[in-house]
């Protein structure tokens, strides 16, 4: 399953390579009964010298009953450098109207610098399974 969507992320990647605004977002679709394997993003940079703030967000249904979750976040930059972190989004908010799914931003990282062209690959991984989330993504805005 983790497969099929690695290949329909190649497909929004290179869609994305297009676009140049000062705010982007790269998004994928989790498995919502139980999401427990990583979620692949790749954001195109064309920009090296513009300071960003990065959000991440999921979109959730009304099975989404956490207040946090720690996800591993893996980072693989175009000259082929890797990190890994550790992030604990905490979630508050009002649950929306039963037809509407909810966004959830938790603030990730502020001044960013891409320091080359090219694409930056992401994989999020929660460190246990969680129901209820359809979608994780990354917000990337210019400060």
């Amino acid at each position: 399953m983790c497969r099929a969507w690695s290949c329909l992320l190649g497909l929004v990647c290179g869609a994305l390579v297009g676009c140049v605004t000062p705010d982007r977002a790269v998004v994928t679709d989790v498995e919502v009964d139980g999401w427990a394997c990583g979620a692949s993003l790749c954001y195109a940079n064309d920009d090296e010298q513009s300071l960003r703030t990065m959000t991440l967000f999921v979109r959730v249904d009304d099975r989404f009953l956490e207040d946090t979750l720690t996800v591993r976040i893996e980072t693989r930059t175009p000259d082929s450098l890797r990190t890994t972190e550790w992030h604990r989004m905490r979630f508050q908010g009002e649950p929306a109207p039963a037809s509407l799914h909810r966004v959830i931003r938790v603030p990730y990282r502020r001044s960013v610098r891409f320091a080359a062209r090219g694409n930056y690959h992401f994989r999020i991984t929660p460190t246990r399974t969680v129901a209820g989330i359809e979608a994780v993504g990354l917000q990337i805005s210019n400060e």
